[in-house]
């Protein structure tokens, strides 16, 4: 009768299994430890109303950069050219910030992204198509004609005409 052989496993899955088995009851305590939750948007609401710290419902430059949010990452979410962000474009830089930093999203967040991106999309298209209509009515604006100049014509002597004979 032959031995019988086992699969063969890799030695990283071998060792991480040894080292589960290794901490018993608490493996979940070490995962959770070390996993971070998806932001949602109700996260990321909650540190907008953090960061706006005069309550205007926008964050200024100085506000963000107070919490160490670098200006050309806020210059570039700033897409009205405000020089502060409002809710839906800070919504846009946490969840860029999030992807940079290797973080986990909420699907809640990526959809909320979506939406807000498409919108602005569409915005932006029918701002151009208006701008287009605009410059496809408006008559072009011909320069007023100025009269022809008048030339001079030669005035001609009028012909002496002979006057009346007297007495015949």
């Amino acid at each position: 009768m032959k031995p019988r052989t086992l699969p063969s496993i890799p030695t990283p899955l071998v060792g991480t299994c040894l080292f589960l088995a290794a901490l018993g009851g608490h493996a979940e305590a070490f995962f959770a430890s070390g996993l971070e939750k998806a932001k949602s948007v109700a996260t990321v609401k909650a540190t907008f109303e953090k960061l706006d710290s005069n309550k205007n419902g926008s964050v200024s430059a100085a506000e963000a950069k107070a919490w160490k949010v670098p200006a050309a990452v806020f210059k570039r979410h700033d897409v009205d050219g405000t020089k502060s962000l409002d809710p839906d474009e800070f919504v846009v830089l946490y969840k860029h910030l999030l992807v940079q930093a290797g973080r986990p999203v909420a699907a809640d967040l990526a959809s909320e992204v979506a939406r807000i991106q498409a919108r602005r999309r569409v915005k932006e298209r029918r701002a151009a198509e208006k701008a287009k209509g605009k410059a496809s009515k408006k008559k072009p604006t011909a320069k007023p004609q100025s009269k022809p100049k008048e030339t001079a014509k030669p005035t001609a002597t009028p012909k002496s005409v002979p006057a009346p004979k007297r007495g015949s």
